[in-house]
């Protein structure tokens, strides 16, 4: 295992570098996305929170570490938590019992209750004597999820953020990719799913495509630029991630009236050759988010033929 651990942005996404493999390869242990639903809770709701973790053939996953923090850190700093479950008992005053612990669990999931006061989460929205750093609290109060993941050689650790809705904030639902699909060449319009009934050749770009209802992309409630009251549809971001070759693009992503929702649905893969690739299967990994810290995927695994 290595002696420290690797980080990841199960929210964000890292631009490539021309020196390294493409962002969306997959060779290693990676945490790729991490979905809370209800996305975000309100008052005494629980949220599920479940992983999209990827480990190479033969890597087992050994443990995960699940937690929780109200102010998190810089990035540079390794996203630390700057308060600790005393210092935040004190500020919370006689609501103080009602914070669930930092500590979520070594589960495979983990669950988070919203049983934070609304008067405490008003309070430190608004700022408190004491409280390390001031928040955003469009949508809800923000916190930070923190997942490690270890396997036998590795070891990463991944955060997102979960907003706690308080009166008046938004609900907001998970997107849905209800299928993969792959088109074009002599098997036409073919469904991709685990299973590897479907063979795609190498070193040839196939057209793979998610299967998403336009729905997914939900109207809300904001503000324009002038900070007046508008309606805006959700922006959905697609990540596409395979174990051989690349996919052209690595991210697509819908913006209503600018990028084309049918656009955003498709990407060109090509699988690497033998010579680069042996293995005789890949798998797919589709990750959609939208912009209100919705997210979901789908995978499939393909069989690849044989040379080049």
């Amino acid at each position: 295992m290595s002696s420290r651990p690797r980080w990841t942005l199960a929210l964000a996404l890292a631009a490539g570098c021309a020196d390294f493999d493409p962002y969306g390869r997959l060779t290693a242990l990676r945490v790729l996305a991490v979905q809370s639903e209800p996305v975000a809770p309100a008052a005494d709701e629980t949220t599920t929170l479940t992983p999209l973790v990827y480990a190479a053939p033969g890597d087992e996953i050994t443990a995960t570490q699940w937690s929780w923090c109200p102010f998190p850190g810089p990035a540079a700093d390794g996203y630390p938590c700057l308060i600790t479950e005393a210092d935040l008992a004190r500020l919370a005053g006689d609501d103080a019992a009602d914070i669930p612990p930092f500590d979520l669990g070594t589960g495979a999931t983990a669950t988070l209750t919203n049983t934070v006061s609304p008067r405490l989460l008003d309070a430190l929205c608004t700022g408190v004597a004491g409280q390390p750093a001031a928040v955003d609290c469009t949508g809800g109060f923000p916190v930070q999820i923190r997942l490690r993941v270890t396997t036998g050689a590795d070891e990463v650790i991944a955060v997102r953020r979960l907003r706690l809705r308080r009166a008046g904030d938004e609900a907001n639902a998970n997107p849905r990719i209800d299928g993969l699909g792959a088109r074009g060449g002599s098997g036409g319009e073919q469904s991709l799913t685990e299973d590897a009934a479907v063979t795609l050749p190498r070193a040839v770009e196939t057209t793979v495509h998610a299967e998403v209802a336009a729905a997914m992309a939900e109207r809300y409630a904001t503000t324009d630029l002038d900070g007046q009251p508008t309606m805006r549809l959700e922006r959905l971001t697609f990540s596409w991630f395979v174990e051989s070759g690349e996919t052209t693009p690595g991210r697509t992503t819908f913006i209503d009236g600018i990028e084309p929702f049918d656009e955003a649905l498709q990407v060109a893969w090509k699988p690497a050759d033998v010579a680069d690739y042996a293995r005789d299967t890949s798998r797919l990994l589709v990750v959609v988010r939208d912009d209100r810290d919705g997210v979901a995927w789908r995978t499939a695994t393909v069989r690849l033929g044989g040379a080049p």
